[in-house]
C-alpha cells in the first residue's frame, strides 16, 4: 500500500509538471498569436486615447486664449472730394465682425478705428509754363538738331516734287475736279480726326502720282482715298482700315480695288513717302522764332487754301509757301510782315515772298465765295482758335513790301555795324593788354 501509494504521488507530480509546461506553452502561443477580438480591443483604445488627448489640447489652447481679448470690430473711413458741388462724401467700409468666446465676467469689447485720410492738396489753376505741343514740335525745339533737320528738309522738297503742269497732260481731269477732290480729303480727314500732315502727305501724293500716271475721272476719287490710306499707315498711330476709307465713299469702290490702287501708287513713287510738306515748314518755323499759336494756325489756313489751287501754288516749294503764309499771317494780326530773323531762318527775303504773299491774300479774298467750304469750316473751330471766321482780308500794296523791305535792311545794316564796332573793340583790346 505504501509502495502503490509512493508511485501514485510520483505520477501525480509528473502529471503536474506537464500541465504546468502545457500552460506555459498555450501563454506562449496567446503572447505570439493574439486573438483578432484582442486586437480591435487594443486599437480602439489607442484611438480613444488619441482623440482625448486632442481634446486636451484644445482646451489647453482655449484656457491660454481667454486672457487675450480680440477687437470685435474695426471701421475704415475713405473720404472722397466731390467736383461738382464741393461737398465731402463719407463712404464707409466696414469689415466683418470677429468674435470669440469670451468668459461671462469678462464680456468686454473694444473698437479700433482709423483716422480719415487726409486732402492731398492738388494746384487750382494749370501752370504756365506748360504749354500743349506735339512730339514733332518738342523734337524742333531742341537747338542742337533744328537747324540740320531745317537744311535736310530744303534738299528734300527738291527731289519729291510733282510736276507743276500735269494737269494740262491729263485727258480726262481738270483742275475743278482735283480742288472737290482736295475739298473732299479734308472732310475725311476731319471725320476720322486725321492729323494735319496726314492731309498734306496724301495730297501730295495724288499730285505726284498724276504727274506720270493718266487717270480717268470715274477712279479719281480712288486715287485720293488711296492716297489718304498709305498716308494714314505712314503717318498715324491707329490709322483707319481699308474698309473704313471704302465707307467713306459710299462702297463706290471695293477694298479689293483700293489695295491694287496702293500697290500701283506705291510702285509709281518708288515707295518715296518721307516727302516734307509746307505745314512740316511751318511747324518748324514756329518752333525756331517762338510763334504765337494766333499766327501758326493762320499760316497753316493760308497754305491749307493754297491746296485747292493747283495751277497757282504748284510751281512753288513747299517751304517757300510756308514763310508766306507766316508773313501773311502776321501782317493779319497787326504785326510786321517780315524780319531779319525769319530772312535768316527761312533763307527767303521780302522781295522772294511778295508775289506769294499776294497770291495767298488772293486766294483768301475768293474763299468767300467758293463752293468748296471744308477748309473754311476746319478752321472755325476753337481747336484752332476760329482763325478763320475772325480774320477779314485785308489789302497789301507795294508801299508794305517796300516799307517792310527798308526796315530790314536798316536793321542789317545796324548789325553789321555792331558787329564790326565789337571786332574792332576787341582787337584793340588785345594790341593794349598783350
Amino acid at each position: 500500500m505504501a509502495t502503490l501509494s509512493q508511485n501514485e504521488q510520483n505520477m501525480n507530480v509528473l502529471r503536474a509538471t506537464d500541465f504546468n509546461k502545457d500552460t506555459r506553452m498555450e501563454d506562449k502561443m496567446q503572447h505570439s498569436f493574439p486573438e483578432k477580438e484582442n486586437t480591435d480591443g487594443k486599437q480602439s483604445t489607442r484611438v480613444d486615447n488619441v482623440f482625448k488627448g486632442r481634446e486636451n489640447l484644445k482646451n489647453i489652447l482655449r484656457s491660454k486664449c481667454e486672457n487675450v481679448v480680440p477687437p470685435v470690430q474695426s471701421q475704415i473711413a475713405i473720404y472722397q472730394d466731390d467736383a461738382d458741388d464741393d461737398e465731402e462724401a463719407d463712404v464707409s467700409i466696414k469689415s466683418a465682425s470677429v468674435s470669440m468666446e469670451v468668459n461671462e465676467s469678462a464680456n468686454v469689447s473694444t473698437t479700433n478705428t482709423r483716422n480719415p485720410l487726409q486732402e492731398l492738396p492738388l494746384p487750382i489753376t494749370k501752370p504756365e509754363n506748360i504749354s500743349m505741343i506735339t512730339d514733332r514740335e518738342r523734337f524742333l525745339q531742341i537747338y542742337e538738331y533744328r537747324y540740320d533737320i531745317l537744311k535736310y528738309l530744303l534738299e528734300a522738297e527738291q527731289r519729291s516734287r510733282p510736276k507743276s503742269n500735269y494737269l494740262q497732260k491729263q485727258p480726262d481731269i481738270n483742275s475743278h475736279m482735283r480742288t472737290v477732290l482736295v475739298d473732299w480729303m479734308v472732310e475725311v480727314c476731319e471725320e476720322y480726326k486725321l492729323d494735319p500732315e496726314t492731309l498734306y502727305l496724301s495730297i501730295s501724293y495724288v499730285d505726284r502720282f498724276l504727274s506720270y500716271m493718266s487717270v480717268v475721272r470715274g477712279k479719281l476719287q480712288l486715287v485720293g482715298t488711296t492716297a489718304m490710306y498709305i498716308a494714314a499707315k505712314y503717318e498715324e498711330i491707329y490709322p483707319p482700315d481699308a474698309a473704313d476709307f471704302v465707307y467713306i465713299t459710299d462702297e463706290t469702290y471695293t477694298t479689293k480695288q483700293v489695295l491694287r490702287m496702293e500697290q500701283l501708287i506705291l510702285k509709281v513713287l518708288s515707295f518715296d513717302l518721307s516727302t516734307p510738306t509746307a505745314y512740316t515748314f511751318v511747324c518748324l518755323y514756329a518752333a525756331i522764332e517762338d510763334i504765337p499759336d494766333t499766327v501758326k494756325y493762320l499760316a497753316m489756313f493760308f497754305c491749307e487754301l493754297a491746296l485747292l489751287d493747283a495751277d497757282i501754288f504748284l510751281p512753288f516749294l513747299p517751304s517757300h509757301l510756308a514763310a508766306a503764309g507766316v508773313a501773311l499771317a502776321r501782317f493779319h494780326l497787326g504785326e510786321r510782315l517780315w524780319s531779319r530773323s525769319l530772312s535768316n531762318t527761312t533763307g527767303y527775303n521780302v522781295t522772294n515772298i511778295r508775289d506769294l504773299v499776294c497770291l495767298l491774300n488772293k486766294a483768301h479774298h475768293r474763299s468767300a465765295s467758293i463752293k468748296q467750304k471744308a477748309i473754311v469750316d476746319k478752321y472755325r473751330s476753337s481747336k484752332y482758335l476760329c482763325v478763320s471766321d475772325c480774320r477779314e482780308p485785308v489789302c497789301l500794296s507795294a508801299a508794305d513790301f517796300d516799307t517792310v523791305a527798308q526796315e530790314i535792311a536798316r536793321e542789317h545794316e545796324e548789325a553789321v555795324d555792331r558787329e564790326t564796332n565789337e571786332n574792332v573793340r576787341k582787337m584793340i583790346s588785345s594790341l593794349l593788354f598783350e
